[in-house]
């Protein structure tokens, strides 16, 4: 399995393009996070690799990770795939950034309000695509629909993150959704997997859940456990 990190966004969120194998060119993949206004860079980057997208696919709903899913659903004619709790925030983003971030989005966007995308679709237990096995794991607490997205080919196996969890620190819960309990609980989830697991992301480098265990102060039990 290949997957592109692409960094976009104003806040440096990562887009991350996944293919089957080893990724050659007339290659099918999934697109998670495409960001917002850097739809032209994913594009640019899928045509120098000669992939095509299958689905986009939203690990939560803020803006700064699905701002451009509408417009790039349109573009290759494919599924949006966001949990329920968080397709609000695809139309609004202020309903997942807060009141108080509303000047900031207007600046960006225009205004407060996104177009959905025409074919939005809730996560099944398992999605099948690209010559990829998609399983979702809903893991609250950075927004009530985060998820985790556990993608394998047969081959290797990667967990897609989102904002639940970073290298070194977790995803923030002080913005409307958050829940700090939940997070925990969410957090003790990715703390059971395999010690070699590949964690990939929402923002910064990927790592693996042996280091996050050794390094990240919210995956040391005492916390868990309080």
């Amino acid at each position: 399995m290949r997957i592109e990190t692409i960094v976009v966004s104003p806040w440096q969120a990562n887009c991350h393009l996944i293919a089957a194998g080893t990724g050659n060119e007339g290659s099918e993949c999934v697109v998670v996070d495409p960001g917002v206004l850097g739809s032209e860079v994913i594009v640019a980057a899928l045509a120098e690799r000669g992939w095509s997208a299958r689905a986009i696919l939203a690990t939560h709903g803020h803006l700064d990770h699905v701002g451009s899913a509408a417009v790039l659903a349109e573009v290759w004619d494919v599924p949006v795939y966001c949990h329920a709790a968080d397709q609000e925030m695809l139309a609004r983003p202020s309903a997942g950034l807060g009141p108080r971030l509303i000047p900031l989005i207007e600046q960006l966007l225009g205004s407060d309000s996104l177009d959905l995308p025409s074919d939005l679709r809730d996560y099944p237990q398992t999605i099948d695509v690209a010559d990829l096995s998609i399983r979702t794991h809903h893991t609250p607490g950075h927004t009530p629909g985060s998820v985790v997205l556990e993608v394998a080919d047969g081959t290797r196996t990667a967990y897609l993150t989102g904002d639940v969890i970073f290298k070194g620190s977790v995803g923030r819960t002080d913005l409307p959704g958050g829940d700090a309990e939940a997070m925990r609980s969410s957090l003790a989830w990715v703390a059971g997997l395999d010690n070699m697991a590949t964690l990939v992301p929402g923002h910064g480098p990927s790592t693996v859940v042996s280091l996050e265990l050794h390094s990240n102060p919210y995956l040391q039990p005492d916390f868990l456990k309080d």
